[in-house]
């Protein structure tokens, strides 16, 4: 096992509680930390959007055209092979 001395010892925990001290106004809203006494921090840390509840964001796709504009794809590739080649082998034919 490790052996550290005495003194790194206690000066992580000593800055392990400042820390923490630090720390803990962010977990109070604004109007409690006004309440406390003055010699208590009272600066919170600035959370960023995915700590301090993110956004929601809603996309949607408008499907109701897309099986109208899908078969009017397909009928146009449907016409443009048929006039490159307008025998039809039933050997070609394939469900995708």
């Amino acid at each position: 096992m490790l052996d550290f001395p005495r003194w790194k010892r206690l000066t992580i925990f000593i800055g392990l509680a400042i820390m923490i001290a630090l720390a803990i106004p962010s977990f109070f809203s604004q109007s409690a930390r006004e309440k406390w006494p003055s010699w208590i921090p009272k600066p919170a840390i600035n959370l960023g959007l995915d700590l301090a509840g993110g956004s929601y964001l809603l996309l949607e796709g408008d499907t109701s055209g897309v099986a109208q504009a899908r078969i009017v794809q397909m009928s146009e590739q449907v016409r443009s092979e048929m006039r490159r080649d307008p025998r039809i082998e039933i050997g070609d034919i394939s469900v995708q």
